[in-house]
């Protein structure tokens, strides 16, 4: 038995969605397959009609990362407490489907790591008061930067280049969190510098997102959001309640996947939750 596992069934959710409704999507799951067991259930979700099975991979899949969760009950059986955030499962899940491939080559040929390549599963952004802007923090991580070369004395130049999909996770942070930390101008410190991750809900209404998302040559389409309830939260992020998934369908319509329901249901565009993906 496996036990709070909506943060997953969330994310698969609308792996599953997005590959129903593109076929380049679909087709990069699908090239992924037999190696990726996250690729190979999103696609399970859209094809196969015996549910046994996705259950059994989706096990399988859990069990990489919470063996040391499983607890023994009475008369012999299993329960694996998969409590995570949303954030948190993504990097797990989909570790070998990066959003994000950073790129730095030294500008010293002699450098003894000429070349460095990182990859992210997504993006973290701060919203300030509730203040969401995609299209201007994306650009700014992917704006060709310098940094210096921790191997040597010299300069790195460094790219960024988004892969077949984009994760964003949306950090909930203050205005006036400098008042209360010694970190001082918070807009350019990183979240991670920051002593406390304030995680006030970012209320947003499904119809205010925004739909696309430009970077360089190529376009993104909004494919879905994960929403969270669990009352107010502050101080430390943690995954103490529900997680639901929004999936923008191709016909432009919202449907809500919510592994507490057996029926997929209809979402208004109207509708305000607390969009933390």
């Amino acid at each position: 038995m496996i036990s709070n596992t909506c943060s997953v069934d969330s994310i698969l959710s609308i792996l599953a969605t997005s590959a129903a409704d593109s076929s380049s999507y679909r087709k990069y799951l699908y090239n992924l397959k037999e190696t990726n067991l996250t690729a190979s259930i999103a696609l399970q979700m859209i094809t196969e009609k015996k549910v046994k099975q996705i259950y059994y991979n989706r096990a399988l899949l859990l069990l990489q990362f919470f063996s040391s969760k499983v607890q023994t009950l009475v008369g012999g059986f299993k329960l694996i407490d998969t409590t995570n955030t949303a954030a948190s499962m993504v990097n797990k899940i989909m570790d070998e489907m990066p959003s994000f491939v950073k790129t730095s080559v030294c500008n010293n040929n002699f450098c003894s790591v000429p070349m460095l390549e990182v990859k992210s599963t997504q993006l973290s952004l701060n919203v300030y008061d509730g203040q969401i802007n995609l299209s201007r923090d994306l650009l700014a991580y992917i704006e060709i930067s310098e940094e210096n070369c921790s191997f040597c004395v010299n300069k790195r130049s460094v790219t960024v280049a988004a892969t077949e999909h984009i994760m964003i996770e949306l950090n909930s942070i203050p205005s006036d969190l400098e008042l209360s930390t010694s970190t001082g101008n918070i807009e350019i410190v990183p979240l991670h510098l920051i002593k406390q991750n304030f995680t006030q809900p970012i209320k947003a209404k499904l119809d205010n997102l925004e739909k696309f998302l430009t970077v360089g040559d190529k376009t993104y389409k909004l494919r879905g959001v994960v929403s969270f309830f669990g009352g107010e939260r502050r101080g430390l992020r943690n995954a103490m309640g529900h997680y639901t998934a929004s999936a923008f369908r191709g016909n432009h319509k919202w449907e809500t996947y919510d592994d507490m329901k057996k029926k997929v249901e209809n979402a208004r565009a109207s509708t305000t939750n607390d969009e933390e993906l």
